[in-house]
């Protein structure tokens, strides 16, 4: 999902209607702060948050129908269930192009995985929290150190440090690494959660060894050179000083909402360039921030009337209005 630095245009004013949202209690805040938003617009509308859990509120759905007053007009659902979901008809057609261009963002929608969220012709959820994180990279410095970005760097190969500007010491990018193996750092299991890093080493499977083995690599190579990448108050100033156009960092890993930021650091951007969160491997297998993709989803119900599919497709906007992407994937990440 590549910027394009446009301008979010302001919600769609002059609805009357009342819709219900599903939102996960880590999520309430944020939620509620985008509603008011759209709600200043639309004074004559209501938006009603209902705290439940997605994967209830789908069993929900997938137990009942569409009309159950325990499921909301708009809620959240993984990609891997839209086929059989829309089959049942448990989701209601969106006008995901309008969608995207209320919120900026995207140079090609349909080329991400909001074109996939497509059931016989017609679309039923817009992305959610798939491609939050893109690597950026500085070309020039790449041209510099021998760096060929034609193909994805793999970090056990990397021989300077600053080739590779990972924050690692800071969870929410440091996942980006972790996921490339599937190691789950707290996963629920039943009434507990467990995780791979209380496993025995001989427990692991050999990718996840491999990932972890390249974290320690990757430490030690930083170590040996005296960097300050993981020093967590000096580690982002080492970021912005390696990456900066004349010195040796090539890539870093950041969300697009970043990007009139790093172009203050590549000639104004002439020397920089953005690419998918995967050119980065870890052991050869692609980085990525998130184990699967999900949507926002409309309940069928409210498709017959006007104001409230508008009034719920301007709160799909400001949910992922990127002004406010940082918020938000920080509320989805610590939930």
């Amino acid at each position: 999902m590549e910027s394009t630095e446009e301008p979010t245009e302001e919600p769609v004013g002059g609805l009357e209607a009342s819709i219900t949202v599903q939102a996960e209690t880590g999520w309430l805040e944020y939620y509620q702060a985008a509603a008011d938003r759209v709600l200043e617009a639309n004074p004559d509308s209501t938006i009603e948050l209902m705290e439940v859990a997605s994967f209830d509120h789908i069993d929900t759905l997938d137990q009942t129908d569409a009309t159950n007053p325990d499921v909301a007009d708009l809620f959240a659902i993984p990609a891997d269930r839209l086929t059989n979901m829309a089959g049942k008809d448990l989701l209601g057609a969106l006008d995901a192009h309008a969608i995207a261009e209320q919120a900026g963002g995207w140079d090609d929608f349909d080329a991400g995985l909001g074109g996939l969220f497509v059931a016989d012709g017609e679309y039923m959820a817009f992305q959610f929290n798939i491609e939050t994180l893109i690597v950026f990279a500085n070309e020039a410095n790449a041209e510099a150190e021998g760096i060929d970005l034609s193909q994805p760097v793999e970090m056990n190969d990397i021989e300077n440090p600053a080739h590779i500007l990972l924050p690692a010491f800071d969870a929410w990018f440091g996942v980006a690494l972790t996921n490339s193996a599937d190691i789950d750092l707290l996963a629920p299991e039943g009434d507990v959660f467990l995780s791979d890093l209380t496993k025995e080493w001989s427990e692991l499977e050999p990718e996840k060894q491999a990932a972890i083995e390249t974290l320690y690599n990757y430490w030690a190579l930083n170590a040996e050179n005296n960097t300050t990448l993981f020093d967590a108050d000096a580690g982002w100033g080492y970021i912005d000083e390696q990456f900066t156009s004349g010195n040796a960092g090539v890539l870093r890993i950041g969300g697009p909402w970043e990007t009139s930021g790093m172009r203050e650091r590549t000639n104004d951007g002439a020397d920089l360039g953005i690419y998918n969160i995967g050119q980065i491997t870890v052991a050869g297998n692609p980085m990525k921030h998130w184990q699967g993709g999900w949507g926002l989803a409309i309940n069928p119900r409210i498709e017959e009337d006007a104001d409230q599919v508008a009034l719920a497709e301007s709160m799909i906007a400001e949910i992922v209005n990127p002004e406010f992407a940082e918020d938000l994937f920080r509320a989805l990440l610590l939930q």
